[in-house]
């Protein structure tokens, strides 16, 4: 860190933090450097404290957070594309289908995996697809 201390030279009258405004002596002010999200320009101690805080708060709280929700873009597009097959296949488990007995029961068992997926799979960046059934008629 470069102090202001050290490119104006000694003496100097108290001056304003860029960060906080409090009048600070010259040897206290140091160069803020915003990529630690630290205000730009002469700012005290107590600025680069608080930013430090601040970069550790926001840290734990990202920690806190799970990776991916059903909300996220991602989730949103996996839970379209589960409505897409859902509507693709809803006529293998109608009352009137021509599909054999076995092959509604794996239809059914197939869609039930796609209804419960957001119930199932916490994080849609592990969800994996389950395989369709092919249709066998009578």
């Amino acid at each position: 860190m470069i102090s202001y201390q050290d490119e104006l030279g000694h003496g100097a009258a108290p001056l304003e933090c860029y960060g906080c405004g409090k009048k600070t002596p010259v040897w206290a002010l140091y160069r803020g450097d915003p990529a630690k999200g630290e205000p730009e320009g002469w700012i005290c101690g107590l600025c680069i404290q608080s930013a430090r805080r601040d970069r550790e708060a926001a840290a734990e709280a990202a920690a806190k957070l799970p990776a991916s929700d059903w909300n996220s873009d991602l989730g949103i597009f996996l839970k379209a594309e589960r409505l897409r097959l859902l509507e693709t296949w809803r006529w293998t488990v109608a009352n009137d289908t021509p599909l054999s007995e076995a092959s509604r029961v794996e239809f059914m068992a197939y869609l039930a995996v796609l209804n419960r997926m957001t119930v199932d799979c916490a994080d849609p960046t592990t969800w994996a697809w389950p395989e369709a059934p092919t249709p066998a008629f009578d």
